[in-house]
This record gives structure tokens, sequence and C-alpha cells, in this order.
């Protein structure tokens, strides 16, 4: 009886890791333009690039975009945040592939 429950066991086991569930899987970037370098020729401040948070639906959709500073010129910040605001991902994905809300932060570089 004791080998049988034993054995019983390490079936279990093995069949469990056959079936274990992929890792969470991170948000793919689909759309993600650029910003207006029209807006961003005339900036003549000192900082050459910017950190912005934002969130991903589960339909990879971008909100709260959040610079994390600023640039010092409103019309730049401004560009920023309604050029990643169009950005699309494909959404993240938790272990059983379903789509999930995350958030990332990229780094805006605008070359100067």
């Amino acid at each position: 009886m004791m080998k049988k429950t034993i054995l019983a066991c390490i079936t279990a086991f093995i069949i469990g890791i056959g079936t274990s569930h992929a890792a969470y899987e991170p948000p793919v970037a689909v759309y993600t333009p650029d910003i207006d370098y029209d807006v961003v020729e005339y900036y003549e401040g000192n900082v050459s690039g910017i950190n912005v948070r934002f969130d991903i639906d589960e339909d990879g959709d971008v909100d709260n975009v959040e610079p994390l500073g600023s640039t010092g010129d409103g019309a730049v910040d401004a560009q920023i945040v309604d050029t990643v605001s169009t950005w699309q991902y494909e959404p993240a994905r938790d272990s059983y592939g379903n789509p999930v809300e995350t958030s990332k932060t990229v780094y805006i570089d605008l070359g100067t």
C-alpha cells in the first residue's frame, strides 16, 4: 500500500511539472511613433531627455502618462505626453496567458 501511495505522489508530481504555466510576459511595443521634433527643434533647455511612466491596459492602450520630471519647456513636456498617449502595446500576460494591466517607464531622448 505504501508503494502505491508513493508511486501516486510521484506520478502527480511529474504530471504537475508537465502542466506548469509559462511565466509572466511583459508588454511588447506595437506602435510607438517618435515625438514631433518640430516642437523639440526650438527647445533651448539643458535637459537631454526625460523618463515617462505610463500604464498599459488589458487592450494594450496607454493611459495615465506621467513625466517623471520636466524638460523646463511646457510645450515639449506636452508633446511628450501627447505622443506617448498614442502608443500601442501587445498587453502583458499573466502565467495563464490572460492580458493584464501593467505599468512601464521609458526614457525619451530629446536628441539635444
